[in-house]
């Protein structure tokens, strides 16, 4: 039980020092948090909330931000058997709406804004107790192909041990540990936190948060990749294509990090497009919100590239 939870603890206990999250991105561009740090700031926030009224075993919400109380908070609700259902703050009012409805925390969390350092905040939102769902480490939700947004209950146990098989799967496809993971994506869900900030913990990796990828951004995108030292990169298709267009070419000097992408189709000729200009495969993985995690990465060719079916079991 709480096997997220105890990987943050045994992280800090073991490797106290050692970088867990470093912040390259605006407003936060030059902090560092080691993995003690995460778990002392974690106990600070529990406390906080606390004092603030919060309660064990409820359903919570928790708006999404790039900020570097994220991952203590995180780790505060998960101390207090407190899931988060997670929210978007880009969704419009009637999604947010919708899936405050359907999953009826009893209180929510908002990050400070103000850059002063104060706790997260705690708003009391639906009267009574909630059943928080056993062994949960939070809720997301995903409207799959069509119809409304459902609600999927990840477990500490079914995603550390996802995870697990992801990171066998990087470190047999890199030839080596993954040290250091890019996040170049903004903290919009359940994914974002999972193919970096779970996957990071599970690996022991420190994630940088670069600058968010977008059109104006990706002409820098493989020197701050190069100049962070970074080993996995994990490209949605939408981010792929900016690269493949407009990104300054790599240097061919510079081992090439792990280069993935999913969670939609992609284009074969975009995949092939990124892959001879750069240099780099680029793995194509798939797997389903329900799964926790990728079920299958991508394989190389007979040419050295990646096609844009995916073989490989992530165990």
């Amino acid at each position: 039980m709480r096997e997220l939870l105890g990987r943050h603890e045994d992280l800090a206990s073991a490797r106290p020092d050692e970088p867990a999250v470093v912040h390259a991105r605006e407003p936060h561009a030059g902090t560092a948090q080691t993995w003690a740090h995460l778990c002392v700031r974690a106990g600070e926030i529990q406390e906080a909330l606390t004092d603030q009224g919060v309660k064990p075993h409820q359903v919570c919400s928790l708006v999404l931000k790039d900020h570097p109380d994220l991952v203590p908070t995180l780790l505060a609700l998960w101390r207090l058997d407190c899931p988060p259902v997670l929210l978007d703050a880009k969704w419009g009012a009637r999604m947010t709406s919708s899936v405050l409805a359907h999953s009826t925390p009893t209180f929510g969390v908002t990050l400070d804004d103000g850059g002063t350092g104060a706790p997260p905040a705690v708003a009391p939102l639906a009267p009574g107790p909630s059943d928080a769902p056993s062994d949960a480490v939070f809720i997301g939700y995903t409207s799959g192909s069509t119809g409304d947004p459902k609600a999927i209950v990840f477990t500490h146990e079914r995603l550390y041990e996802g995870t697990l098989g992801n990171a066998s799967a990087s470190k047999r496809l890199r030839g080596g540990p993954v040290r250091r993971i890019a996040r170049s994506m903004r903290m919009s869900g359940s994914g974002v936190i999972n193919l970096h900030h779970t996957w990071g913990a599970v690996l022991g990796a420190t994630v940088v948060v670069l600058p968010e990828l977008t059109v104006s951004t990706a002409r820098d995108y493989w020197a701050r990749i190069e100049a962070h030292g970074i080993d996995q990169t994990f490209l949605v298709p939408q981010l792929v294509e900016p690269v493949s267009r407009f990104a300054a070419d790599r240097d061919p000097a510079v081992d090439a990090p792990l280069c993935l992408t999913g969670s939609a189709p992609l284009s074969p000729r975009t995949q092939a497009r990124f892959q001879r200009r750069f240099g780099t495969t680029l793995y194509n993985a798939y797997g389903l919100s329900e799964t926790s995690s990728a079920a299958f990465f991508g394989h190389q060719g007979p040419d050295g590239l990646a096609p844009t079916a995916s073989a490989s079991p992530s165990g």
